[in-house]
């Protein structure tokens, strides 16, 4: 019998694993955290944060980003970073949003560098926006959902991607030549911010 036919033999006999070894898949991931660079209270009961949005790709295949990723989705708000991991929110909720007309893409062979951004690997890209968090305890409404003075902690679903899915799959296709076009949502790791006992109250621009 030959060595390589005794060899395979003994593998099943002893119900050893046979292990392929080849070329790994790339893979995608898009990772989203988020810093506090301004806070103003606009009402006593009405905070807003400027966030600055960084978007890191921690995968080993470029990734295909659209540059005005900054729509907030949904605003989650725990106690602690542990309650954060644990998904314990003390407020969860979604904005409204005014209905906007998704974006016509230019139809390239390859993504318009001023709609989209190629992250290589290891490579980031950074964006702003606001968030608005209307429901802080104002000292006098008693109403116990109210976020209360002392540290949070905020994390955010974030759109990344304007369209249809249908027109991301067919761009996604196109493009995969120059890596792999994002169109998944992202929530963002957990950042703090504070409510003072006696905030200042600021006048605020509508946007």
């Amino acid at each position: 019998m030959k060595k390589t036919s005794l060899l395979c033999l003994m593998i099943a006999y002893l119900g050893c694993p046979i292990i392929f070894l080849g070329q790994s898949k790339p893979t995608s991931q898009l990772q989203l955290t988020t810093d506090i660079t301004d806070a103003k209270f606009c009402s006593s009961d009405y905070l807003r944060l400027q966030l600055r949005l960084r978007y890191f790709n921690s995968g080993d295949q470029p990734v295909i980003l659209y540059r005005e990723s900054n729509t907030i989705m949904t605003y989650f708000i725990s106690k602690t970073i542990s309650d954060a991991d644990a998904e314990k929110h003390e407020q969860k909720y979604s904005p409204m949003q005014s209905p906007v007309s998704a974006p016509e893409f230019r139809d390239g062979e390859a993504p318009d560098e001023e709609t989209f951004v190629i992250l290589e690997p290891s490579a980031s890209y950074e964006v702003t926006t606001n968030a608005h968090l209307p429901f802080i305890f104002n000292g006098k409404d008693k109403d116990p959902d109210l976020l209360r003075p002392g540290r949070h902690v905020l994390q955010i679903r974030v759109q990344t991607w304007p369209a249809a899915q249908n027109v991301g799959a067919k761009l996604r296709d196109r493009w995969r030549g120059h890596g792999h076009l994002w169109t998944q949502s992202l929530i963002s790791r957990p950042v703090e911010f504070n409510i003072p006992k006696h905030p200042s109250v600021v006048g605020c621009s509508p946007n």
